[in-house]
């Protein structure tokens, strides 16, 4: 009987250190992930340094701190469009054998994002027609102006696209629709 219970506690103390031995493999494996990270920040930490000592030498050769490059902003539509402003342009009506011109588009005034100009097409054909006023209002990149005094309402939508503004004409009692574009100098 003893030769069996020293049997048996063998088999015990011989099981728990094969347990202790798996313990030993999860805890091996995860210090060395843990040590692969440290390596990785220890690294970066020498590249930051690294770059630190090249500044600081620059300081004390008395070189300039290199600025960053400034990226060219361009303005707005507002400060391309200023009261004054005389756009040429051409407008084509979308029916079929759709009338084709030129066109002026004047700004009069402006306020901010509020304008007040006038529209003056001229047919291919040369024939002049009255155009309109208009009231209009500017935002980061599309002009919006409706027609004032004018029978027929009109309105015209126009998008900055490169050195141009784009869009249509709506002449709105009529249910007609033309494509519109003038040129920017600015």
């Amino acid at each position: 009987m003893i030769r069996y219970l020293t049997l048996s506690a063998a088999l015990v103390f011989a099981s728990l250190a094969n347990a202790a031995r798996g313990q030993d493999v999860d805890e091996v494996k995860r210090l060395n992930d843990r040590i692969a990270l440290l390596e990785q920040q220890l690294d970066l930490a020498k590249q930051e340094n690294e770059l630190l000592r090249r500044e600081i030498e620059q300081l004390k050769g008395g070189d300039p701190k290199p600025e960053p490059a400034k990226t060219k902003q361009r303005a707005s539509l507002a400060d391309r469009i200023p009261a004054g402003t005389v756009l040429t342009g051409t407008y084509a009506y979308l029916a079929p054998n759709g009338e084709r011109g030129t066109a002026t588009l004047t700004i009069t005034e402006q306020d901010g994002k509020n304008v007040r100009g006038t529209y003056r097409p001229t047919s291919s054909t040369g024939e002049v027609y009255p155009g309109f006023d208009f009231v209009g209002t500017l935002t980061k990149s599309t002009l919006t102006v409706m027609s004032v005094g004018s029978a027929v309402r009109k309105k015209l939508i126009l998008t900055l696209n490169g050195n141009g503004l784009e869009g249509k004409a709506l002449l709105i009692d009529k249910n007609l629709q033309a494509r519109v574009g003038f040129t920017l100098d600015k």
